[in-house]
């Protein structure tokens, strides 16, 4: 894979709601030219303004009694909870039962991401390194790209560990990618540390 396709692919990973101002970008730009490791290229791709990282340390388990003390507190009125999300939430002209089915159907898709592995890879300066080699969990949140059937693909005996370790792996198996931002899970190391939720907003 050419450099020029390692920097699209990197770049539509990048958490979307990072912004840059021109001088980021003219930074990000001459970096391009300057050999790294892939892994200090990720983090300056992905670094966006730097210190702005939604994440959590609690799993959002107290999260109501939290709200209170939340800097973004003011904000808190324009939470709705997705089971009760309706057209009258939207703006008058936007107001279609299309457009609900779709913010519900992607809420169903996004998980919550829980990482106990801090990589020593994580470069001096990016989000989270003063956490490198600790075992604290981390929560963000990501989103199910896609899911596909195994068997009626490559034949192949399932490769999950426990399948592995039981002699007798199943022959029937889905994979489930899923996408998140590079500050909450950074290389391989971290996501062999890595389990998502779904549904985690729920009573149940």
């Amino acid at each position: 894979m050419g450099a020029t396709t390692e920097h699209v692919r990197l770049a539509k990973a990048m958490d979307s709601s990072a912004t840059y101002t021109e001088k980021q970008t003219e930074e990000k730009e001459k970096s391009k030219a300057i050999p790294r490791s892939l892994n200090t290229h990720r983090a300056n791709l992905a670094r966006g303004i730097k210190g702005y990282h939604e994440v959590s340390y609690e799993g959002g388990t107290d999260l109501q009694s939290r709200l209170l003390d939340c800097p973004k507190y003011k904000d808190h009125s324009c939470f709705i909870p997705l089971q009760k999300f309706t057209k009258f939430h939207l703006p008058q002209g936007y107001r279609d039962n299309d457009i609900v089915n779709f913010v519900q159907a992607q809420g169903e898709l996004t998980v919550r991401v829980v990482s106990t592995i801090t990589s020593n890879a994580r470069p001096d300066g990016y989000a989270f390194h003063d956490f490198k080699g600790q075992g604290r969990p981390r929560y963000g949140t990501g989103f199910i790209q896609y899911l596909y059937r195994d068997d009626t693909r490559s034949h192949k005996p399932c490769p999950c560990p426990e399948c592995k370790a039981s002699g007798n792996p199943r022959k029937k198996w889905y994979k489930i990618k899923v996408r998140t931002a590079t500050h909450v899970v950074f290389n391989k190391e971290e996501s062999l540390g890595t389990h998502v939720e779904l549904y985690f907003d729920g009573s149940q």
